[in-house]
């Protein structure tokens, strides 16, 4: 950022010239700053942003040419730094034409310099340089109030993203919830239509949650549906889809079969997926429980059983209801029974 004071460099070897340049600059509202050598100049340059330098053209060190090509190698802001240049050198064309080349803003040929051309000069390189001020302060400005809008839609976006991801999933497992569960049905109806290939859907509902909560509580039962949630997602594909519809009830998503006859065997699997999950501890005792999780499956496959979502649905619904009239724990697919 450029400080608020502007200063203005002159750079001559000459003691007096120095001073006749510093009293008819009296009257620019700058801070002026003075060096003997151009190479000292091209150091205290760099320790702030400077309006203007009055560099003069013959020095014993560097001339006024060498010391401005490397000015403008500098780093900025110090290589954007105006620069006239001052001597008798100057009042060739060429000469001339090499200063502009060389990025200077001015030329002057005659020493010393009229009072009313310089402090002309100075004063528009004063208000050019408040400018430069005014305009970084706004564009500093302006990135902050950016860095604030693109946070503040991060945050709504992620608050969005949060809201969605609650009114589509069950909050104790993570699974999609009944609305999601749906749309994902539609989906695959869609797919395997376009496909032609086949897809299963499951009802699968937990046999003894309701022992488990009325023995061991509330919280032995979430863990139970958490830990059958967990296994299931591990046994299916990434392209099928479990949810959790409410209570004991999950619905899967099965897509992409080879045949039909391999619905009972995937209905099978889920029943082992249910098997095998942990059993839930007894947060008081920190034991296990002794009941173990099972679990009634009803299958219907698409387009064989129902070729729509809410028939497939209510087929697989009340097949899995048939298991559980005759004791639990086993798969039957629509209007087909097969025990576990």
């Amino acid at each position: 950022m450029l400080q608020s004071r502007p200063k203005i460099l002159i750079v001559d070897d000459s003691a007096t010239s120095r001073a006749v340049l510093r009293r008819r600059l009296a009257g620019v509202d700058a801070e002026v700053l003075e060096s003997a050598s151009a190479a000292s100049a091209l150091i205290q340059v760099q320790s702030g942003a400077y309006a203007l330098m009055l560099l003069d053209l013959q020095m014993p060190d560097l001339d006024g040419f060498e010391a401005l090509r490397r000015l403008r190698a500098l780093p900025p802001p110090t290589s954007s730094t105006p620069v006239i240049l001052m001597g008798a050198g100057l009042a060739e064309a060429a000469p001339r034409q090499r200063a502009f080349e060389l990025g200077a803003v001015d030329c002057f040929a005659q020493k010393p310099v009229d009072a009313e051309v310089l402090q002309q000069h100075a004063r528009n390189f004063v208000d050019l340089f408040h400018n430069r001020v005014q305009l970084q302060r706004e564009v500093a400005d302006l990135k902050r109030e950016i860095a604030r809008l693109n946070d503040e839609n991060q945050r709504q976006r992620a608050s969005r993203s949060e809201l969605l991801h609650q009114a589509t999933h069950d909050a104790l497992t993570g699974l999609p919830n009944r609305a999601l569960f749906e749309d994902r049905l539609s989906s695959a109806i869609q797919r395997a239509r376009r496909n032609q290939r086949l897809f299963a859907l499951a009802y699968l509902d937990l046999d003894r949650l309701k022992q488990v909560n009325d023995q061991h509580g509330h919280a032995a039962g979430d863990a139970m549906l958490v830990a059958v949630a967990r296994q299931l997602q591990f046994r299916l594909r990434a392209s099928d889809t479990v949810a959790r519809l409410g209570g004991d009830e999950f619905g899967v998503i099965l897509e992409d079969l080879d045949a039909v006859d391999s619905t009972i065997p995937l209905g099978e699997k889920l029943l082992a997926a249910v098997s095998e999950s942990l059993n839930p501890s007894d947060a008081a005792q920190g034991q296990a429980l002794a009941l173990q999780p099972a679990a009634s499956v009803g299958l219907a496959v698409w387009p064989l059983d129902a070729s729509d979502g809410a028939e497939l649905t209510r087929l697989a619904d009340r097949a899995m209801y048939r298991v559980k009239a005759r004791g639990g724990g086993g798969v039957e697919r629509h209007r087909s029974v097969v025990s576990s």
